[in-house]
């Protein structure tokens, strides 16, 4: 039956997409990368007001919000960089489709969060979050996990982050970056 022939494919290609990520893993000892990004129709990723400050931008609607969500479940962590952090305040969870979970992760090379920032940031409700920064990060003591890289260039630091995760199982990571880390990963070459 033709039915079942494609319905037979598309659970193979689901289930090989699932373990394409295992398989990077066991390779190379860091997690696949994936990115996820919205741009809309005129190219932009988001909005910047007066003072460079980055303004929430709705570009997706709720199918795609769905299908983000999917992938999330599938992800061991999901990632922001401060800029989407502080302009969206995302929750980073799968709460639109059935599913675990994956680990928050923000990457904030130079800011130090602020107390008030902190309180205010659902990324940090209900712990299970890791930052990643070259600055310490007092504000997050007992919230989140902040882990100190050190060095000056991107590639080395995403690098020396894709091995602490790796070193912490996480086989698939999910980066949902604005339009300055998109850009940093993309000219790096820091994604599958």
């Amino acid at each position: 039956d033709a039915d079942a022939a494609s319905e037979g494919r598309e659970v193979f290609h689901e289930v090989e997409r699932f373990f394409e990520a295992y398989d990077y893993f066991v390779r190379n000892a860091r997690p696949f990368v994936e990115l996820k990004s919205a741009v809309s129709e005129d190219g932009y990723m988001g909005a910047v007001g007066r003072g460079c400050v980055h303004l929430p931008i709705a570009i997706t609607g709720e199918a795609a919000n769905c299908w983000n969500h999917e992938l999330r479940a599938m992800s061991d962590a999901v990632l922001v960089g401060a800029g989407t952090l502080l302009a969206d305040n995302p929750r980073l969870d799968v709460r639109l489709v059935p599913g675990n979970n994956p680990v928050k992760v923000v990457w904030v090379p130079h800011r130090e969060f602020s107390v008030e920032e902190v309180s205010g940031l659902n990324v940090f409700a209900g712990g299970n979050c890791i930052v990643y920064s070259c600055v310490e990060q007092p504000a997050l003591k007992g919230i989140a996990e902040a882990v100190v890289l050190k060095g000056e260039d991107f590639a080395a630091l995403w690098k020396s982050m894709l091995g602490d995760l790796g070193q912490r199982g996480m086989h698939r990571l999910m980066v949902e970056p604005g339009a300055k880390l998109a850009e940093l990963i993309f000219e790096s070459g820091c994604w599958n």
